[in-house]
């Protein structure tokens, strides 16, 4: 996990402001317990979706994050 966070870190220095780095880094954290800064990430993903099944998946993950669940 803190391998895969590394490069998620990497790709948002390297490509800020994206939705597959903002999805990455919510997925890193959440993965290491971080929902906190997961769900700030996560959240960023929403008007940057590129299709609305996007955008589904980015609720979901909010929505269990909401209850403290990875």
């Amino acid at each position: 996990m803190d391998e895969a966070l590394k490069v998620f870190k990497l790709n948002y220095d390297k490509n800020p402001g994206e939705f597959t780095t903002y999805l990455g880094l919510g997925r890193g954290y959440s993965a290491k317990g971080d929902y906190k800064k997961a769900l700030r990430y996560l959240k960023l993903t929403l008007p940057k979706a590129p299709h609305r099944a996007n955008k589904a998946r980015a609720e979901a993950m909010i929505q269990k994050l909401e209850q403290n669940k990875d």
